[in-house]
């Protein structure tokens, strides 16, 4: 696993503990599979920027990203 996806998977799965949430409660909120959570956390799958965007809305978190010239 690339170093940028480990971060990712361990970024989500600690804001989500963070907010008291298992993956099946984020499931439900989110209208993402359980089983597709629990492989983004493992780092299993890519997850797509419109489930990233529906976790971290869940979540009431945010993550900013840059391109790869350090632009926003």
């Amino acid at each position: 696993m690339s170093e940028n996806k480990h971060w990712l998977c361990t970024v989500l799965k600690e804001i989500r503990l963070s907010k008291n949430l298992t993956q099946k409660q984020l499931s439900k909120i989110t209208n993402v599979h359980v089983n597709t959570i629990l492989r983004i956390e493992k780092g299993k799958i890519n997850v797509s920027f419109l489930t990233l965007e529906k976790i971290l809305e869940s979540l009431e978190h945010e993550i900013e990203i840059h391109s790869i010239d350090g632009s926003s």
